[in-house]
């Protein structure tokens, strides 16, 4: 009898000691197996491809960073930057990352469209490119000024900073925009 309480669930309606038994088992397995399947399966499809485009993401971001890093550290370096010319030098470097990102997510999102053929995939490895390489000017261009200013040579802790920064935005643009768009 004791046995025989713990078997049903009241709350959910469930009589366990048939289902133990086989005359419900099928009942139940039914629609995790034929309604679930397919959900399942796109799930870790889609993981899979997030998981084979992050390294893009962050590498071109990375690399974007480290790029307007070493111009803007040159730059401080040889006096051309000071604070007349910074914010200038900010939007023209923002300017041509929205150009490069646009460009080459464009180049990437047509791969992983036509690689993974999920037109969602290519849209949301698109939309985290652009935002990676923005963040990457933005971050290529204010740590190093941010860092001269505390006193912290840009040239031997920027590079850490800013490819962090990328990474960070790069990974959670990606996978935030994957869990939004690939629901």
């Amino acid at each position: 009898r004791a046995m025989a309480a713990v078997m049903f669930d009241p709350e959910l309606g469930l009589d366990y000691s048939r289902v133990v038994h086989g005359e419900q088992r099928f009942a139940y397995s039914r629609p995790i197996t034929a309604g679930d399947r397919l959900v399942v399966e796109t799930t870790i499809e889609n993981i899979v491809a997030l998981a084979v485009l992050m390294p893009i993401v962050a590498s071109m971001g990375g690399v974007a960073a480290t790029q307007t890093l070493t111009l803007i550290v040159r730059g401080i370096a040889l006096g051309q930057i000071e604070r007349a010319n910074a914010r200038w030098l900010l939007t023209k470097e923002i300017a041509v990352a929205l150009l490069n990102g646009l460009a080459w997510a464009t180049v990437v999102a047509l791969v992983a469209w036509a690689w993974f053929d999920q037109w969602r995939i290519a849209l949301v490895i698109f939309a985290a490119m652009v935002v990676n390489l923005l963040a990457a000017a933005l971050a290529g261009v204010t740590v190093p000024l941010a860092l001269k200013r505390f006193g912290v040579d840009p040239a031997v802790a920027g590079g850490v900073i800013v490819t962090t920064v990328t990474d960070v935005i790069g990974f959670a643009s990606l996978l935030g925009l994957g869990t939004l768009v690939l629901r």
